[in-house]
């Protein structure tokens, strides 16, 4: 099993902090770094890149619809050359990037079309796109960079096990969740002549580890469950896994979540979970959370349901803390698993 990180949300331009937690991480064993989809995606991707010398990083995750393929390939191609090959491309078909600049999210053959060009632009230097030729004279020779198709429902695990690298699974670890998620990726990949094994697979959750049994491991996580249960049910809970019982408080919740505070500490999200009945549903969902022992008994709990990697978003009062406890008291347990 590896682990990977969300790095925190300094500022864009705080090249030499983004660097500092990027080296702390890798050296504790982080084999993922990513940062959020923002305008300043590219300085900090280049940040972690001139930092680290064996994590993979990228984007968690960018979209079609803020940026042009071209400028996307543009931007990977370098990022791909200066690291030695380690950069890959997250994307998805838009969230809180997209919501809060007034932008609907793409359609799943606009991503699919996108991600085409975008391979074309790095391997030949020129493809179609909207029916208009594009051309790259930096690119071409044969360039790639890994594509990680962020997924949910059905459609897009397929399309993602079809045309993706990998997959970043953004629909939970509940056991009949990773079963679903996983034979939808499958049923993509067998289309393209592949098996789920081609593929990359992580599971994006996050994690708070406490050393004191006392103290409350899950409140500090309700701003970044909201966010979660936002994207997963925004659109539509069929398919879903839930519960009759609270399909209507999800409704409910959706309709209160406010993408201005989207994943921000403090924020009015925070008590959506519990005012609605739903925090109990969401952390077994998204949340890996107690003492050491408790949340590597719980990774290896979801690695029997068949969960490969995780990805941390690391909203945990201290960063800094949770990666010195993963280095050292998480990933020996997990490593072999």
């Amino acid at each position: 099993m590896q682990i990977g990180m969300h790095t925190p949300s300094f500022d864009p331009l705080d090249v030499r902090r983004w660097q500092e937690f990027a080296v702390h991480a890798e050296q504790a064993g982080i084999s993922r770094l990513a940062v959020g989809e923002s305008g300043g995606t590219e300085v900090q991707l280049t940040a972690l890149a001139l930092a680290t010398s064996s994590a993979t990083f990228g984007a968690m995750v960018t979209n079609p619809v803020t940026r042009h393929p071209a400028v996307m390939a543009g931007a990977l191609g370098a990022l791909t050359r200066v690291s030695g090959g380690r950069a890959y491309l997250g994307i998805g078909v838009g969230n809180s990037a997209v919501r809060l600049l007034g932008l609907p999210p793409a359609r799943l053959t606009d991503l699919r079309e996108y991600i085409d060009t975008f391979r074309d632009l790095l391997d030949r230097g020129e493809a179609t796109y909207r029916g208009a030729p594009c051309v790259a004279r930096s690119l071409g020779g044969g360039l790639r960079v890994p594509v990680h198709v962020a997924a949910n429902g059905p459609k897009s695990l397929q399309l993602a096990g079809a045309i993706g690298d990998g997959v970043i699974v953004g629909s939970g670890v509940s056991a009949p969740v990773v079963a679903h998620a996983l034979e939808q990726i499958e049923i993509g990949a067998r289309a393209s002549g592949r098996t789920l094994d081609d593929l990359e697979v992580w599971f994006q959750i996050d994690m708070n580890i406490v050393h004191d049994p006392s103290v409350d491991a899950i409140s500090p996580m309700r701003d970044i469950l909201s966010a979660f249960a936002s994207r997963g049910f925004r659109e539509t809970l069929e398919g879903k896994f839930v519960p009759p019982e609270l399909e209507e408080p999800l409704r409910r919740f959706v309709e209160d979540y406010s993408y201005v505070q989207h994943a921000s500490k403090g924020s009015t999200n925070s008590d959506l979970l519990d005012r609605h009945g739903l925090t109990d549903f969401v952390v077994e969902r998204w949340l890996v959370a107690g003492t050491p022992d408790e949340v590597v008994e719980r990774l290896r709990t979801i690695r029997g349901y068949g969960v490969r990697n995780v990805h941390l978003t690391c909203h945990v009062p201290d960063r800094r803390v949770l990666v010195d406890d993963v280095g050292a008291l998480v990933l020996p347990a997990v490593a072999g698993l």
